[in-house]
């Protein structure tokens, strides 16, 4: 149960068995389910109604890119895309609601707000279109609506979080048709991506699909992913964006870091005592992590 701007709001999941869960701090149902519905009440009439679409489960887990092609200007031909380019590499961790995404440039200078995008927040999904739709595009489109990001300073977080958390993320140019490609390149969990604009593809490669023990916890600035046994983190005010794996003794181990490469190989402690929000879809709690 929510309260903003004096309106009252309950949000909880379709089906299953209601349950009040004082972590996440609203009604979910006790099992994985693809809807999360907002009430908005005032004066005892509901006035608004958002629903939030969790992602397919094809999409959670966690994601290594293989390349990324981008249009090759130089070749004086439109829309041909440029060799592939593994230079970057890419951790992205994806629950049925939230997702971290980080990005290591071959050379991290220490502090540096520049280089690749590193972002975390919510992702959306498009189902194709109908068998005899004539869209030349009959994959899913993916939007990741950003609400933290690296290298900016000045996001509003917490407007973009508010958005989020009533069906309304923040619109986002950064979006992609999947494709899966796994029998073309003989390679399992391998899905294409082009943008919508025609302007890069990218291939991704799934190596872990979670085994349906998903978390994202937030506070204003800070988002933890967990999806089976890795992790990604995001904080806006310290400029981390990291990702990593649970170690045998239960510890987040960091693996990559996008800003920092001293915080590879080190322990990422978080702090217990922060008002953690747990988000939709999530299948395990906070207890995970502390």
């Amino acid at each position: 149960i929510f309260i903003f701007h004096g309106l009252f709001s309950i949000s909880c999941s379709l089906f299953g068995t209601w349950h009040w869960h004082p972590e996440i701090k609203h009604i979910r149902s006790s099992k994985y389910l693809p809807l999360l519905i907002t009430l908005i009440i005032v004066d005892s009439q509901i006035v608004i109604m958002t629903v939030t679409e969790f992602v397919p489960s094809w999409l959670t887990g966690t994601w290594t890119r293989s390349y990324i092609r981008r249009v090759d200007k130089s070749s004086g031909k439109d829309g041909c895309l440029g060799e592939p380019d593994s230079t970057v590499e890419v951790k992205y961790i994806q629950t049925p609601y939230c997702f971290v995404d980080v990005r290591r440039p071959p050379v991290i200078v220490e502090g540096s707000k520049e280089g690749p995008m590193s972002f975390a927040g919510v992702t959306t999904i498009i189902s194709p279109p109908e068998e005899n739709s004539k869209e030349s595009k009959n994959t899913p489109l993916v939007s990741w609506h950003a609400c933290l990001e690296m290298g900016c300073d000045d996001m509003d977080c917490l407007e973009r979080w508010f958005e989020a958390d009533n069906g309304s993320p923040r619109s986002t140019e950064d979006q992609g048709h999947f494709e899966d490609v796994s029998k073309e390149i003989g390679i399992s969990n391998a899905f294409r991506e082009n943008d919508p604009q025609g302007t890069l593809e990218e291939l991704w490669i799934k190596i872990d699909d979670g085994d349906n023990e998903y978390l994202a916890a937030r506070e204003e600035k800070e988002l933890i992913v967990v999806a089976g046994k890795y992790f990604g983190y995001a904080n806006q005010d310290e400029n981390i964006f990291v990702s990593g794996h649970f170690t045998c003794t239960k510890t987040l181990l960091i693996d990559m870091s996008a800003t920092d490469a001293n915080l590879e190989g080190t322990v990422l402690e978080l702090d217990k005592t922060k008002d953690w929000v747990v988000m939709p879809g999530s299948t395990v709690g906070l207890e995970i992590l502390f």
